[in-house]
Protein backbone atom coordinates (compact mmCIF):
# COMPACT_ATOMS: atom_id res chain seq x y z
CA UNK A 1 0.00 0.00 0.00
CA UNK A 2 1.36 3.42 -0.98
CA UNK A 3 2.62 5.69 1.81
CA UNK A 4 1.66 8.80 -0.16
CA UNK A 5 -1.67 10.28 -1.22
CA UNK A 6 -2.36 12.90 -3.90
CA UNK A 7 -5.21 15.35 -3.50
CA UNK A 8 -6.55 18.19 -5.58
CA UNK A 9 -6.05 21.57 -3.92
CA UNK A 10 -9.62 22.67 -3.02
CA UNK A 11 -8.82 26.36 -2.44
CA UNK A 12 -7.10 29.11 -4.35
CA UNK A 13 -3.36 28.38 -4.26
CA UNK A 14 -2.48 31.93 -3.19
CA UNK A 15 -5.28 32.07 -0.64
CA UNK A 16 -4.50 32.17 3.11
CA UNK A 17 -7.03 29.34 3.43
CA UNK A 18 -4.50 27.02 1.76
CA UNK A 19 -2.73 26.93 5.12
CA UNK A 20 -6.00 26.09 6.89
CA UNK A 21 -6.65 23.20 4.52
CA UNK A 22 -3.11 21.82 4.93
CA UNK A 23 -3.49 21.99 8.71
CA UNK A 24 -6.82 20.15 8.39
CA UNK A 25 -5.12 17.42 6.33
CA UNK A 26 -2.37 17.01 8.96
CA UNK A 27 -5.01 16.38 11.63
CA UNK A 28 -6.35 13.64 9.34
CA UNK A 29 -2.91 12.00 9.14
CA UNK A 30 -1.67 13.54 5.89
CA UNK A 31 1.47 15.70 6.01
CA UNK A 32 2.37 17.75 2.95
CA UNK A 33 5.34 16.28 1.10
CA UNK A 34 5.24 18.14 -2.20
CA UNK A 35 3.00 20.76 -3.81
CA UNK A 36 2.46 21.18 -7.55
CA UNK A 37 -0.03 22.82 -9.85
CA UNK A 38 -3.53 21.98 -8.57
CA UNK A 39 -2.23 18.83 -6.80
CA UNK A 40 -0.64 18.20 -3.39
CA UNK A 41 1.22 15.03 -2.46
CA UNK A 42 0.86 13.98 1.19
CA UNK A 43 2.73 11.47 3.28
CA UNK A 44 0.63 9.25 5.51
CA UNK A 45 1.34 9.48 9.23
CA UNK A 46 -0.35 9.65 12.60
CA UNK A 47 -2.77 12.59 12.97
CA UNK A 48 -0.87 15.58 14.28
CA UNK A 49 -1.00 19.30 14.83
CA UNK A 50 1.02 21.07 12.17
CA UNK A 51 1.29 24.70 11.16
CA UNK A 52 1.70 25.98 7.61
CA UNK A 53 2.51 29.42 6.27
CA UNK A 54 2.50 30.73 2.71
CA UNK A 55 4.84 33.44 1.43
CA UNK A 56 3.88 35.23 -1.77
CA UNK A 57 7.44 35.02 -3.12
CA UNK A 58 9.67 32.38 -4.66
CA UNK A 59 11.91 30.32 -2.37
CA UNK A 60 14.72 30.63 -4.88
CA UNK A 61 14.52 34.43 -4.76
CA UNK A 62 15.37 34.40 -1.02
CA UNK A 63 18.96 34.87 0.05
CA UNK A 64 20.76 32.39 2.30
CA UNK A 65 20.37 34.64 5.35
CA UNK A 66 16.58 34.77 5.02
CA UNK A 67 16.38 31.01 4.48
CA UNK A 68 18.59 30.47 7.53
CA UNK A 69 16.33 32.61 9.74
CA UNK A 70 13.28 30.53 8.83
CA UNK A 71 15.19 27.28 9.29
CA UNK A 72 16.55 28.30 12.70
CA UNK A 73 13.03 29.24 13.81
CA UNK A 74 11.86 25.70 13.03
CA UNK A 75 10.12 26.34 9.69
CA UNK A 76 10.92 23.85 6.94
CA UNK A 77 10.54 24.48 3.22
CA UNK A 78 8.08 22.25 1.33
CA UNK A 79 9.23 21.42 -2.24
CA UNK A 80 7.08 23.39 -4.65
CA UNK A 81 6.83 23.31 -8.46
CA UNK A 82 5.33 26.77 -8.53
CA UNK A 83 7.69 29.72 -8.84
CA UNK A 84 5.67 32.52 -7.27
CA UNK A 85 4.88 31.28 -3.75
CA UNK A 86 6.62 29.34 -0.97
CA UNK A 87 5.16 27.01 1.67
CA UNK A 88 6.80 26.55 5.08
CA UNK A 89 5.69 24.09 7.75
CA UNK A 90 6.49 23.22 11.37
CA UNK A 91 5.17 20.84 14.05
CA UNK A 92 6.42 23.17 16.78
CA UNK A 93 3.46 24.98 18.33
CA UNK A 94 5.84 27.54 19.82
CA UNK A 95 7.74 28.33 16.61
CA UNK A 96 7.68 32.11 16.02
CA UNK A 97 5.79 33.50 13.06
CA UNK A 98 7.68 34.19 9.85
CA UNK A 99 7.05 37.85 10.60
CA UNK A 100 7.56 38.77 14.23
CA UNK A 101 6.09 42.28 14.14
CA UNK A 102 3.30 44.12 12.39
CA UNK A 103 5.62 46.60 10.69
CA UNK A 104 7.66 43.95 8.88
CA UNK A 105 4.48 42.14 7.86
CA UNK A 106 2.92 45.39 6.60
CA UNK A 107 6.06 46.21 4.60
CA UNK A 108 6.11 42.74 3.05
CA UNK A 109 2.44 42.88 2.08
CA UNK A 110 2.56 46.45 0.81
CA UNK A 111 4.77 45.41 -2.08
CA UNK A 112 2.19 42.81 -3.11
CA UNK A 113 -0.54 45.38 -3.77
CA UNK A 114 1.07 46.50 -7.02
CA UNK A 115 1.10 42.96 -8.39
CA UNK A 116 -2.57 42.46 -7.49
CA UNK A 117 -3.57 45.78 -9.08
CA UNK A 118 -1.68 44.90 -12.27
CA UNK A 119 -3.41 41.52 -12.37
CA UNK A 120 -6.83 43.15 -11.84
CA UNK A 121 -6.18 45.47 -14.78
CA UNK A 122 -5.15 42.50 -16.92
CA UNK A 123 -8.21 40.46 -15.89
CA UNK A 124 -10.54 43.41 -16.52
CA UNK A 125 -9.11 43.80 -20.01
CA UNK A 126 -9.55 40.11 -20.85
CA UNK A 127 -12.98 39.96 -19.22
CA UNK A 128 -14.12 42.93 -21.32
CA UNK A 129 -12.66 41.31 -24.42
CA UNK A 130 -14.42 38.00 -23.68
CA UNK A 131 -17.73 39.79 -23.03
CA UNK A 132 -17.40 41.70 -26.30
CA UNK A 133 -16.53 38.55 -28.26
CA UNK A 134 -19.51 36.73 -26.71
CA UNK A 135 -21.80 39.63 -27.61
CA UNK A 136 -20.36 39.76 -31.12
CA UNK A 137 -20.87 36.01 -31.54
CA UNK A 138 -24.47 35.97 -30.33
CA UNK A 139 -25.58 39.33 -31.72
CA UNK A 140 -23.53 39.30 -34.88
CA UNK A 141 -21.93 42.72 -34.40
CA UNK A 142 -21.02 44.82 -37.43
CA UNK A 143 -20.83 41.83 -39.76
CA UNK A 144 -24.36 40.74 -38.90
CA UNK A 145 -25.68 44.29 -39.26
CA UNK A 146 -24.19 44.46 -42.75
CA UNK A 147 -24.72 40.98 -44.18
CA UNK A 148 -27.49 39.56 -41.96
CA UNK A 149 -27.62 37.36 -38.89
CA UNK A 150 -27.83 34.09 -40.85
CA UNK A 151 -24.92 35.03 -43.09
CA UNK A 152 -22.94 35.70 -39.92
CA UNK A 153 -23.02 31.93 -39.28
CA UNK A 154 -21.66 31.03 -42.71
CA UNK A 155 -18.60 28.82 -42.81
CA UNK A 156 -18.88 27.17 -39.39
CA UNK A 157 -21.12 24.28 -38.28
CA UNK A 158 -23.85 25.19 -35.80
CA UNK A 159 -22.52 22.96 -33.00
CA UNK A 160 -19.14 24.70 -33.19
CA UNK A 161 -20.76 28.13 -32.79
CA UNK A 162 -22.72 26.88 -29.75
CA UNK A 163 -19.56 25.43 -28.17
CA UNK A 164 -17.59 28.62 -28.74
CA UNK A 165 -20.43 30.71 -27.32
CA UNK A 166 -20.63 28.63 -24.14
CA UNK A 167 -16.85 28.71 -23.76
CA UNK A 168 -16.85 32.50 -24.00
CA UNK A 169 -19.48 32.70 -21.25
CA UNK A 170 -17.47 30.37 -19.00
CA UNK A 171 -14.19 32.19 -19.72
CA UNK A 172 -15.85 35.51 -18.85
CA UNK A 173 -16.95 34.05 -15.52
CA UNK A 174 -13.41 32.83 -14.86
CA UNK A 175 -11.98 36.27 -15.50
CA UNK A 176 -14.55 37.91 -13.21
CA UNK A 177 -13.79 35.35 -10.49
CA UNK A 178 -10.07 36.09 -10.87
CA UNK A 179 -10.80 39.78 -10.37
CA UNK A 180 -12.75 39.02 -7.19
CA UNK A 181 -9.87 36.91 -5.86
CA UNK A 182 -7.32 39.65 -6.50
CA UNK A 183 -9.55 42.17 -4.71
CA UNK A 184 -9.72 39.77 -1.78
CA UNK A 185 -5.91 39.59 -1.78
CA UNK A 186 -5.72 43.39 -1.64
CA UNK A 187 -8.10 43.42 1.33
CA UNK A 188 -6.03 40.72 3.02
CA UNK A 189 -2.79 42.59 2.32
CA UNK A 190 -4.28 45.78 3.73
CA UNK A 191 -4.65 44.20 7.18
CA UNK A 192 -1.90 44.99 9.64
CA UNK A 193 -2.48 41.98 11.89
CA UNK A 194 0.01 39.15 11.77
CA UNK A 195 -1.35 36.04 10.02
CA UNK A 196 -3.09 33.62 12.37
CA UNK A 197 -4.66 30.53 10.82
CA UNK A 198 -4.26 28.08 13.70
CA UNK A 199 -7.60 28.90 15.29
CA UNK A 200 -9.80 29.18 12.19
CA UNK A 201 -12.46 26.44 12.47
CA UNK A 202 -12.82 24.07 9.56
CA UNK A 203 -16.48 24.94 9.28
CA UNK A 204 -15.72 28.65 8.88
CA UNK A 205 -18.17 30.08 6.33
CA UNK A 206 -15.50 31.91 4.34
CA UNK A 207 -13.32 28.80 4.27
CA UNK A 208 -16.21 26.66 3.03
CA UNK A 209 -17.17 29.30 0.44
CA UNK A 210 -13.59 29.30 -0.82
CA UNK A 211 -13.76 25.54 -1.31
CA UNK A 212 -17.05 25.70 -3.23
CA UNK A 213 -15.96 28.64 -5.38
CA UNK A 214 -12.65 27.00 -6.26
CA UNK A 215 -14.41 23.74 -7.16
CA UNK A 216 -16.63 25.59 -9.61
CA UNK A 217 -13.66 27.51 -10.98
CA UNK A 218 -11.67 24.30 -11.51
CA UNK A 219 -14.64 22.67 -13.23
CA UNK A 220 -14.96 25.71 -15.49
CA UNK A 221 -11.27 25.51 -16.42
CA UNK A 222 -11.63 21.82 -17.29
CA UNK A 223 -14.74 22.54 -19.38
CA UNK A 224 -12.96 25.32 -21.27
CA UNK A 225 -9.92 23.13 -21.87
CA UNK A 226 -12.00 20.18 -23.11
CA UNK A 227 -14.26 22.48 -25.10
CA UNK A 228 -11.36 24.13 -26.90
CA UNK A 229 -9.93 20.73 -27.80
CA UNK A 230 -13.36 19.59 -29.04
CA UNK A 231 -13.77 22.78 -31.09
CA UNK A 232 -10.28 22.36 -32.55
CA UNK A 233 -10.95 18.73 -33.46
CA UNK A 234 -14.34 19.70 -34.89
CA UNK A 235 -12.73 22.29 -37.16
CA UNK A 236 -10.19 19.70 -38.37
CA UNK A 237 -12.61 16.86 -39.05
CA UNK A 238 -15.48 19.04 -40.23
CA UNK A 239 -17.02 17.68 -43.42
CA UNK A 240 -15.68 20.28 -45.84
CA UNK A 241 -14.20 19.29 -49.16
CA UNK A 242 -13.76 22.55 -51.02
CA UNK A 243 -10.91 22.41 -53.52
CA UNK A 244 -9.33 25.27 -55.43
CA UNK A 245 -7.39 25.76 -58.63
CA UNK A 246 -6.59 22.71 -60.77
CA UNK A 247 -7.89 20.34 -58.07
CA UNK A 248 -11.28 22.06 -58.21
CA UNK A 249 -11.58 21.15 -61.90
CA UNK A 250 -11.93 17.48 -60.92
CA UNK A 251 -15.24 18.07 -59.12
CA UNK A 252 -18.16 16.31 -60.82
CA UNK A 253 -20.97 16.22 -58.27
CA UNK A 254 -24.71 16.36 -58.76
CA UNK A 255 -24.90 19.85 -57.27
CA UNK A 256 -24.74 22.76 -57.82
CA UNK A 257 -25.48 23.99 -61.34
CA UNK A 258 -22.01 24.23 -62.89
CA UNK A 259 -20.80 26.97 -65.20
CA UNK A 260 -19.94 24.40 -67.86
CA UNK A 261 -23.65 23.49 -67.98
CA UNK A 262 -25.06 26.99 -68.56
CA UNK A 263 -22.23 28.57 -70.57
CA UNK A 264 -19.95 25.97 -72.18
CA UNK A 265 -18.15 28.53 -74.38
CA UNK A 266 -17.14 30.77 -71.47
CA UNK A 267 -16.17 27.69 -69.46
CA UNK A 268 -13.89 26.41 -72.26
CA UNK A 269 -12.13 29.79 -72.24
CA UNK A 270 -11.79 29.80 -68.45
CA UNK A 271 -10.31 26.29 -68.05
CA UNK A 272 -6.89 27.10 -69.60
CA UNK A 273 -6.63 30.17 -67.41
CA UNK A 274 -7.40 28.13 -64.27
CA UNK A 275 -4.88 25.48 -65.27
CA UNK A 276 -2.12 28.00 -65.97
CA UNK A 277 -2.93 30.85 -63.63
CA UNK A 278 0.41 30.59 -61.79
CA UNK A 279 2.55 30.49 -64.94
CA UNK A 280 4.47 33.42 -66.33
CA UNK A 281 1.76 34.00 -68.90
CA UNK A 282 -0.85 34.85 -66.28
CA UNK A 283 0.67 35.46 -62.86
CA UNK A 284 1.57 39.13 -63.40
CA UNK A 285 -1.56 40.11 -65.30
CA UNK A 286 -4.44 38.11 -63.82
CA UNK A 287 -5.94 37.08 -60.53
CA UNK A 288 -7.90 33.82 -60.75
CA UNK A 289 -9.97 32.23 -57.99
CA UNK A 290 -11.78 28.97 -58.68
CA UNK A 291 -13.32 26.74 -55.98
CA UNK A 292 -15.74 23.80 -55.97
CA UNK A 293 -16.97 21.20 -53.52
CA UNK A 294 -18.97 20.65 -50.37
CA UNK A 295 -19.80 23.77 -48.39
CA UNK A 296 -21.87 23.18 -45.25
CA UNK A 297 -22.36 26.32 -43.14
CA UNK A 298 -24.06 26.98 -39.82
CA UNK A 299 -27.52 27.47 -41.34
CA UNK A 300 -27.38 24.45 -43.61
CA UNK A 301 -27.32 20.71 -43.13
CA UNK A 302 -25.92 20.20 -46.65
CA UNK A 303 -24.40 22.47 -49.24
CA UNK A 304 -22.28 22.61 -52.40
CA UNK A 305 -20.89 25.53 -54.36
CA UNK A 306 -18.85 26.54 -57.38
CA UNK A 307 -17.27 29.95 -57.69
CA UNK A 308 -15.07 31.49 -60.34
CA UNK A 309 -13.56 34.95 -60.36
CA UNK A 310 -11.12 36.18 -62.98
CA UNK A 311 -9.86 39.74 -63.13
CA UNK A 312 -7.17 41.60 -65.03
CA UNK A 313 -4.57 43.47 -62.97
CA UNK A 314 -4.18 46.83 -64.68
CA UNK A 315 -1.52 48.31 -62.42
CA UNK A 316 -1.04 50.02 -59.10
CA UNK A 317 -2.29 53.28 -57.66
CA UNK A 318 -1.66 55.21 -54.48
CA UNK A 319 -4.18 56.86 -52.20
CA UNK A 320 -3.43 58.39 -48.80
CA UNK A 321 0.00 56.71 -48.64
CA UNK A 322 -1.58 53.33 -49.45
CA UNK A 323 -0.75 51.32 -52.55
CA UNK A 324 -3.48 49.19 -54.08
CA UNK A 325 -4.08 47.23 -57.27
CA UNK A 326 -6.26 48.45 -60.11
CA UNK A 327 -8.32 45.51 -61.32
CA UNK A 328 -10.96 44.88 -63.92
CA UNK A 329 -13.47 42.04 -63.65
CA UNK A 330 -13.38 39.63 -66.58
CA UNK A 331 -15.45 36.73 -65.34
CA UNK A 332 -17.57 36.09 -62.24
CA UNK A 333 -19.73 33.08 -61.44
CA UNK A 334 -21.20 31.69 -58.24
CA UNK A 335 -23.57 28.77 -57.83
CA UNK A 336 -24.69 27.41 -54.48
CA UNK A 337 -27.08 24.54 -53.68
CA UNK A 338 -28.04 24.40 -49.99
CA UNK A 339 -30.38 22.43 -47.78
CA UNK A 340 -31.35 24.72 -44.91
CA UNK A 341 -32.30 23.47 -41.46
CA UNK A 342 -35.86 24.76 -41.99
CA UNK A 343 -38.00 26.50 -44.60
CA UNK A 344 -38.03 29.73 -42.61
CA UNK A 345 -34.22 29.76 -42.47
CA UNK A 346 -34.03 29.14 -46.23
CA UNK A 347 -36.42 32.02 -46.92
CA UNK A 348 -34.67 34.48 -44.61
CA UNK A 349 -31.23 33.53 -45.92
CA UNK A 350 -32.33 34.32 -49.48
CA UNK A 351 -33.84 37.58 -48.25
CA UNK A 352 -30.56 38.63 -46.64
CA UNK A 353 -28.74 37.80 -49.89
CA UNK A 354 -31.00 40.12 -51.87
CA UNK A 355 -31.20 42.88 -49.24
CA UNK A 356 -27.42 43.27 -49.12
CA UNK A 357 -27.16 43.47 -52.93
CA UNK A 358 -30.03 45.97 -53.22
CA UNK A 359 -29.49 48.15 -50.16
CA UNK A 360 -25.87 47.53 -49.19
CA UNK A 361 -26.97 46.61 -45.67
CA UNK A 362 -29.35 44.10 -44.08
CA UNK A 363 -31.48 45.98 -41.59
CA UNK A 364 -34.01 44.26 -39.33
CA UNK A 365 -37.04 43.02 -41.24
CA UNK A 366 -36.01 44.29 -44.68
CA UNK A 367 -35.25 40.85 -46.10
CA UNK A 368 -38.94 40.04 -46.77
CA UNK A 369 -39.36 43.36 -48.60
CA UNK A 370 -36.26 42.63 -50.68
CA UNK A 371 -37.60 39.23 -51.73
CA UNK A 372 -40.86 40.75 -52.94
CA UNK A 373 -38.99 43.34 -55.04
CA UNK A 374 -37.20 40.70 -57.11
CA UNK A 375 -39.88 37.97 -57.22
CA UNK A 376 -40.63 36.44 -60.64
CA UNK A 377 -43.10 33.80 -61.77
CA UNK A 378 -41.68 30.30 -62.02
CA UNK A 379 -43.50 26.97 -61.92
CA UNK A 380 -42.37 24.11 -59.74
CA UNK A 381 -40.79 26.15 -56.93
CA UNK A 382 -42.05 27.98 -53.85
CA UNK A 383 -40.08 31.11 -54.70
CA UNK A 384 -38.08 32.51 -57.60
CA UNK A 385 -36.28 35.83 -57.79
CA UNK A 386 -34.16 37.59 -60.39
CA UNK A 387 -32.23 40.88 -60.30
CA UNK A 388 -29.02 42.48 -61.55
CA UNK A 389 -26.28 44.45 -59.83
CA UNK A 390 -23.67 46.77 -61.33
CA UNK A 391 -19.94 46.21 -61.19
CA UNK A 392 -18.08 49.47 -61.73
CA UNK A 393 -14.84 47.54 -62.23
CA UNK A 394 -16.24 45.39 -65.03
CA UNK A 395 -14.62 45.69 -68.46
CA UNK A 396 -17.02 45.44 -71.45
CA UNK A 397 -19.30 43.20 -69.40
CA UNK A 398 -22.97 42.89 -68.59
CA UNK A 399 -24.27 43.61 -65.14
CA UNK A 400 -24.07 40.69 -62.74
CA UNK A 401 -27.23 38.59 -62.94
CA UNK A 402 -28.66 36.83 -59.88
CA UNK A 403 -31.19 33.99 -59.87
CA UNK A 404 -32.69 32.65 -56.63
CA UNK A 405 -34.82 29.52 -56.32
CA UNK A 406 -36.38 27.90 -53.25
CA UNK A 407 -38.44 24.76 -52.86
CA UNK A 408 -39.16 23.97 -49.22
CA UNK A 409 -35.87 24.24 -47.37
CA UNK A 410 -33.75 23.67 -50.49
CA UNK A 411 -32.33 26.78 -52.18
CA UNK A 412 -30.22 27.42 -55.25
CA UNK A 413 -28.36 30.68 -55.78
CA UNK A 414 -26.71 31.49 -59.11
CA UNK A 415 -24.82 34.70 -59.86
CA UNK A 416 -23.29 35.21 -63.30
CA UNK A 417 -21.29 37.94 -64.93
CA UNK A 418 -19.90 37.16 -68.36
CA UNK A 419 -18.74 38.77 -71.60
CA UNK A 420 -21.04 40.55 -74.01
CA UNK A 421 -21.08 38.49 -77.20
CA UNK A 422 -23.56 39.35 -79.92
CA UNK A 423 -23.79 35.81 -81.22
CA UNK A 424 -25.22 34.56 -77.97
Amino acid sequence: MSDTVKKRIPVWERSPYLCVWLQEMAEQGLVLKHIGFFICEFEKCEPQKRRYRILDKSYFSMNDEEKGIYDDAGWKYVPDERSGVTIFTTDDEDAPELFSDKESFRKYKRNKWIGSIVLIIVWIYWAAKAIWNAYDLFQGGDYSATYGRLHDFDGEPLYLLVVLGLLLVIITGDFLYSIIREIQMIRYNAKTELPQYDNIPYDDKRYLWEKKANKLWTAAIVIVFVGLIAAWIGMIVNDYSLADGVEALKYNGEHPVMLREIDPDTWSEAVPMIENWNTEEYVDDYDIDYMTGKDTGGCFSEGWREQLYICRIKGEAEREDETFLLISTLQSYFSGYYVARSESIAEEYLGEEVAYDLYGKVEDGVWSKALEEVRIECDGVDYAGYYTTKDVDAENYKECQHLLLRKGKVIEIVSYQGPVKSER
